[in-house]
């Protein structure tokens, strides 16, 4: 179970690549993630990785990573909350759009809930000391 939810996670990160590879890409920051879910985050395998910046947020497997700060053009990017326990964002992907989905659970772990034409998740995720 947890290989098809990594697989289709996987999916979903590279059509949003795919549909952006040929756009302007800007250098103003659009994210702007709330204090509380700076840093790093992974899943309980440590198979995928949220690096959360004061200015970006980067996603990464193993020892890749992609910035989606970098990768889209800011007008592409929608921030849908940002707030003390939730941060909802969303990107292009071939088949629409991507959401993202973070909720604080406690001090150190959150829920992750992807959405495009299936849901994925929820994945726990717990912040790296």
């Amino acid at each position: 179970m947890k290989r098809i939810i990594f697989v289709l996670f996987l999916t979903l990160l590279l059509s949003s690549m795919i549909s952006a590879e040929d756009k302007t890409l800007s250098t103003e920051p659009v994210f702007q993630p709330p204090e509380w879910i700076l840093g790093t985050w992974t899943d309980l395998l440590a198979m995928m990785r949220y690096d959360f910046r004061s200015n970006d947020v980067l996603l990464g497997y193993g020892d890749q990573g992609v910035s989606f700060g970098k990768m889209l053009p800011p007008e592409e990017i929608t921030i849908e909350e940002c707030s003390d326990s939730i941060y909802e964002f969303s990107v292009p992907s071939t088949d629409g759009r991507v959401h993202y989905l973070f909720s604080l659970s406690t001090a150190g772990s959150m829920m992750l809930q992807l959405q495009s034409d299936t849901i994925i998740g929820p994945v726990m995720l717990f912040k790296e000391e």
